[in-house]
């Protein structure tokens, strides 16, 4: 009686699997049947499949290694390569039947799929090679401010620490990287962020340029911005009533912050460092590192009080952070959506209710805009726009006290 053929096959129960070690670990599949005829086709099936895996594994592997030792070569080395790369494609060309249609003059464009191989062989061992080092310096050079060339080359160097070429790089791989890479270092999720920020950048900076446009490489688009969250006139109403009615030191302060937000759209830091000018009746805001001048803009009338006050008695952006905070989970609002910045947002909306014009509250809150009407504005608006602007802002929150 012949000898079962049983390579690589194992039963359970009574149906066949088929086992094998593959790059040191063993891999088992079920062939979901008990006839031992059936179990060897699937078995020799799956051992087929099994094998063109590994081989695209090895060629990976082969043109990895071929590449990096190109990158390395002297010019006399890189000559040497290339030669044996273009023997290899003339060698695939022979094999498929299209070595003179391969060698021939004609535009790459009117060639077969097969006859395209070759070519597109010697193109993946070496002619479409784009080294990070490269193109590096000259995207940090092309930033606009001393600070961004140095978060580019940051970002860009710890890349480079594993990776060579732009081919051997795609946006999922960048992710994950540069996510790996922060969690080693111990490095905040904010500063992983602007590493994926500056490689996104880096990308469509390369093809902007027509530097280097590689295939399986696309940056997610960005998610439609969200409509802001603001605080409606009842939380508001709340917010002052709480503060009032707390009557403490701490209370007193934070109320006039938060009047003092409710009426310029201005960030913590900046109220923190404000001056308020009682002879004209103007808050200074110093600029912060976000923006690009220091503003003077008119105090409403129901806040002269409170800018008194709070010049007499400041405290520091951290302090106003944290009571902030405390006072947001008191009143059971969610943190996900709501916070001191939530303010601001809360002021520009005002400013777009009242139809403000959207220049002068730029100008009030100390940013630049960017629409398709008005382009980029900045610095500029008279203090008596602003005044006028500013004069219009009454929240309703009586009734909530």
């Amino acid at each position: 009686m012949p000898k079962l053929d049983t390579q690589y096959l194992i039963k359970r129960g009574k149906i066949w699997w088929v086992t094998k070690r593959v790059a040191g670990k063993k891999r088992s599949e079920s062939l979901r049947t008990k006839d031992h005829s059936e179990a060897v086709e699937r078995r020799d099936a799956w051992l087929r499949e099994l094998k063109k895996h590994e081989d695209k594994v090895d060629k990976a592997r082969t043109f990895k290694k071929l590449r990096a030792e190109y990158l390395r070569a002297s010019d006399e080395g890189k000559d040497i390569i290339e030669d044996i790369v273009a023997d290899e494609a003339n060698d695939i060309a022979y094999d498929l039947g299209v070595y003179e249609a391969y060698n021939s003059p004609s535009p790459k464009e009117i060639l077969t799929a097969k006859e395209k191989k070759p070519k597109q062989h010697y193109e993946k061992s070496l002619g479409r090679l784009h080294v990070f080092a490269d193109w590096v310096d000259e995207f940090a050079e092309a930033a606009s401010s001393r600070d961004e060339n140095m978060a580019r080359r940051r970002a860009m160097q710890v890349l480079m620490k594993d990776f060579t070429c732009l081919e051997e790089m795609t946006w999922e791989k960048a992710a994950i990287f540069l996510e790996e890479v922060g969690k080693r270092e111990g490095v905040s999720k904010a500063t992983v962020s602007r590493w994926k920020g500056n490689y996104s950048n880096f990308w469509r900076y390369l093809k902007k340029n027509s530097k280097a446009i590689w295939s399986g490489h696309t940056i997610p688009k960005t998610e439609p911005t969200k409509e802001r969250t603001i605080y409606n006139y009842q939380q508001i109403g709340l917010i002052v009533k709480t503060l009032k009615e707390a009557n403490n030191t701490v209370s007193n302060w934070l109320l006039n912050v938060v009047m003092i937000a409710l009426h310029t759209g201005a960030r913590r830091g900046a109220i923190a460092l404000m001056e308020y000018n009682h002879a004209d009746k103007t808050i200074l805001f110093p600029k912060l590192k976000t923006e690009k001048w220091d503003r003077i803009i008119p105090a409403h009338e129901a806040i002269i009080n409170n800018c008194i006050d709070w010049q007499a008695d400041r405290r520091s952006k951290s302090s106003i952070t944290e009571e902030f905070k405390k006072l947001r989970d008191k009143l059971g609002f969610d943190r996900k959506h709501y916070d001191f910045h939530t303010l601001r947002h809360t002021f520009s909306t005002e400013m777009k209710r009242l139809q403000v014009d959207e220049i002068i509250t730029a100008d009030i809150m100390g940013h630049s805009i960017k629409t398709m009407t008005y382009g980029v504005y900045g610095h500029g608006t008279e203090v008596d726009a602003m005044k006028e602007a500013i004069d219009k802002i009454h929240y309703p929150i009586e009734k909530y006290l």
